[in-house]
């Protein structure tokens, strides 16, 4: 085993078991903090629970006080009320005060009245022999020691345990003197504790003192809690849940209860969960420290170690020289390694450079070397003949920068060369100055030699950027024939099959007019739909004639008669506010023409002109015929509207399918698609002048029928 791999085996397992240590005294120290304070969380919600029994107690005392100071009472201890009977207290007094029983007591705790009532069914009990047992003796609650004293606290009657409230009972005038005690009591139910349970959101559970599944308690210095509770206890419930205990003394002296409150280990576990996180954190910092001190260490020492010592060996085997590297540094490594070098390295080195010399002469690739300063100190006869040179001797010695222009010298100063020096690497193309003062497209590759010098590679990219060009044209041509392909095909079975289905519509309404007599109700509506169906054959018509599917029937006919049945169609669809004009020559213009499909277009045209004109306007449709130098021998349309105008982003792309500038469902974007479409299936050309603010002029140019005679005659 080297020893760069001794001393990485050492590093990875000094590392491992620093992690190991970090990770266990953590987990130690931020556990042991998170038990705490859930401990500190569950002591604070039990303070919550006897929070809100103690408002049960107080509405309890509220009550045993307001019942004691009535005469009745008085009079009931005290012999005086002899008819007193269970209409004395009445069972609303039980359901409205939610009391299970109300027990009166004379001076020597003989009972004088009791009674128990059922919340649940609103039937009287009678008071249960324990529970008599339980108040008649002796007790914190029937010994009252001033005439303002109250017992509060917990009772045990048999299985069965009360919240209960005592408060003596007071004679004479001015209830100085004590003559009785009222005990009233409420049952911990199942109800009681859910309703505990929501007021403090915990989930409450009673248990009996002795029950021996309950965790050993300690006496509790929390404050915040009632004398009434002597010991409480925290324990966890499995199950991601921990509940604390608090034991409450019977105040008639039996073995009381506890009260339990479960609740969710939030703290705990969302505690382990940050730990986990912190843990994993602190373990990806240490491994990437470890794998950067380790990295840096075998780069800087071990490796540079073992690439010397292999070095040395070569050198001894090949008894020649020993390589140097430029990497090596100037530390101690590096000067070691340069002093072995110098030690065992041949002087003689001219063969080696010759070679190297001559092989750059041979290479395809133009290579040249710049001094600091950015004189040529070598060129090759293919850099040379980048810039229109035959000898190398035409450059060497010259600057850089008289091969380029002077603003391109600039630019590669600012862009090149300044961060050459920075990285010590640079490629890109610029523009070179021939010897015949053309310019060409090359590309550079510099790179920064130690003595600042700068090693320059170039070659000719005139073809590859005529390529690019050339394949990018073609590829965008491709996309949009593919595109337009797929949406013609697409187009096509929709609108034959739409036909399809609106040839049984159209059926089917004009048997069913048939049917129906002149003066049937359901007419109006079947000629609503006959129409609907008509402007729907319409659009499957645009389609048909975008994808050529709509075979046409071209003709002899005269140009003027298609503009005045198009402008026939138009009127009744355009607004008083746009004028429609026809300017017409006096004689017939022939041409061969599908009239239908002719119509079409002009009124598609026509139609987004009347939308370009929302404030109203004038609509032009024009026919002439040209001679001379301008386009001879055609039959011009031209439509033209004062509207709003278009940008030339928006001209450039007018007779795309499906582009619009009109909003959602105002328009298809297929009307100008297929104008286009018409006028090249007519041989024609089409074309448009439009600026924002200044209209629209569309021009339509058919060849006429004596243009296309003559072209028969040759």
């Amino acid at each position: 085993m080297g020893i760069r791999t001794q001393t990485l085996l050492i590093i990875g397992m000094a590392t491992m078991v620093l992690l190991g240590v970090s990770l266990a005294g953590a987990y130690r120290v931020v556990g042991r903090g998170y038990r705490e304070l859930e401990e500190v969380h569950v002591t604070e919600n039990l303070k919550r629970t006897v929070a809100a029994l103690k408002v049960e107690l107080a509405d309890l005392d509220e009550t045993v006080h307001d019942l004691a100071d009535r005469e009745m009472s008085c009079a009931l201890v005290q012999g005086r009320h002899g008819a007193f009977d269970t209409s004395g207290i009445v069972n609303s007094t039980f359901a409205i005060h939610r009391l299970n029983f109300i027990v009166y007591l004379d001076l020597n705790g003989r009972v004088c009245f009791g009674d128990a009532f059922d919340l649940a069914t609103g039937s009287r009990l009678g008071l249960p022999p324990s529970l008599r047992a339980a108040v008649e003796v002796r007790s914190p609650l029937t010994s009252h020691a001033a005439v303002a004293d109250t017992v509060m606290g917990v009772l045990r009657a048999g299985t069965r345990y009360m919240l209960v409230a005592s408060r003596p009972i007071l004679a004479g005038g001015k209830k100085e003197s004590i003559c009785g005690t009222l005990i009233t009591g409420r049952e911990i139910t199942t109800q009681l504790i859910g309703r505990l349970g929501g007021t403090a959101q915990l989930s409450l559970d009673l248990f009996d003192a002795n029950d021996s599944s309950l965790p050993p308690p300690r006496p509790h210095t929390a404050s915040g809690f009632t004398p009434d509770i002597s010991r409480i206890a925290i324990k966890s419930l499995g199950h991601g849940r921990i509940a604390g205990y608090a034991w409450f003394d019977d105040v008639g002296g039996g073995s009381g209860c506890v009260l339990r409150a479960a609740m969710p280990r939030e703290i705990y576990h969302r505690g382990r969960i940050a730990t986990n996180t912190l843990m994993g954190i602190l373990v990806i910092a240490i491994l990437i420290y470890g794998l950067v001190v380790v990295s840096l260490l075998d780069r800087r020492v071990l490796r540079r170690l073992a690439d010397m010592t292999h070095r040395v060996s070569n050198a001894a085997t090949r008894r020649g020289g020993m390589e140097r590297k430029a990497e090596e540094g100037r530390d101690e490594l590096g000067e070691l390694s340069h002093a072995v070098a110098g030690m065992i390295e041949p002087r003689a080195t001219t063969a080696h450079a010759t070679k190297h010399l001559a092989a750059m002469d041979a290479a395809t690739e133009g290579i040249a070397i710049m001094n600091d300063e950015g004189l040529y100190l070598y060129a090759n006869r293919a850099y040379v003949g980048l810039f229109g040179y035959d000898r190398p001797h035409e450059v060497i010695g010259g600057h850089w920068r008289d091969h380029f222009e002077e603003v391109e010298a600039a630019r590669l100063d600012e862009g090149a060369f300044r961060p050459l020096a920075v990285v010590g690497r640079w490629r890109g193309e610029a523009v070179a100055r021939h010897a015949d003062g053309a310019e060409i497209d090359i590309e550079l590759s510099l790179t920064g030699l130690p003595d600042g010098g700068i090693v320059c590679q170039g070659r000719d990219v005139r073809e590859q950027r005529q390529a690019r060009r050339e394949r990018k044209s073609l590829e965008l041509k491709l996309r949009q024939a593919q595109k337009l392909e797929a949406v013609g095909t697409l187009a096509s079975g929709m609108a034959h099959e739409f036909n399809n289905i609106l040839t049984s519509i159209l059926g089917f309404t004009e048997l069913t007019r048939k049917a129906l007599p002149e003066d049937h109700e359901a007419r109006r509506p079947l000629d609503k739909v006959e129409m609907a169906s008509h402007q729907a054959a319409h659009v499957t018509g645009s389609l048909l004639a975008f994808t050529h599917k709509d075979p046409t029937s071209k003709a002899r006919v005269d140009g003027c008669e298609v503009v005045r049945a198009s402008a026939a169609m138009l009127e009744p669809i355009l607004p008083g506010s746009i004028e429609l004009i026809l300017e017409l020559p006096d004689r017939p213009a022939w041409i061969q023409a599908d009239p239908r499909h002719l119509q079409q277009a002009l009124v598609n045209l026509s139609v987004n002109a009347r939308d370009a004109m929302p404030n109203g306007g004038r609509l032009t449709l024009r026919l002439r015929e040209t001679a001379g130098d301008e386009v001879p021998d055609r039959a011009v349309l031209e439509i033209q509207d004062t509207g709003i105008g278009m940008t030339p982003e928006v001209v450039e792309r007018l007779f795309e399918p499906f582009f619009t500038t009109k909003g959602l469902g105002s328009g298809t974007g297929l009307g100008l698609a297929v104008v286009h479409d018409i006028v090249k299936d007519h041989e024609g050309m089409i074309q448009v002048h439009s600026k924002p603010g200044q209209g629209t002029l569309v021009r339509v140019c058919l060849p006429s029928v004596m243009e296309r005679e003559m072209v028969g005659t040759f």
